[in-house]
């Protein structure tokens, strides 16, 4: 009755995570420009892309994947 809560992730050639698969198979996969992290997709749709990022960092800008 409950549901499978594991996590699995991979990594890239450079050590970042590069996607998550839930324990019911839901893929997230995350691509990176300049080492951070630039697009988010979800099942391979797009949920964030173009992330831009403020001097110190923070995320400060980004388009959504439905426009």
């Amino acid at each position: 009755p409950y549901a499978d809560k594991s996590l699995t992730y991979a990594y890239d050639a450079a050590g970042r995570l590069s996607q998550l698969t839930t324990g019911s198979g839901k893929v997230i996969a995350y691509g990176y420009t300049q080492q951070r992290i630039s697009r988010i997709t979800v099942q391979g749709q797009v949920l964030l892309d173009a992330i831009q990022y403020s001097p110190v960092g923070v995320p400060k800008a980004w388009t959504w994947g439905n426009g």
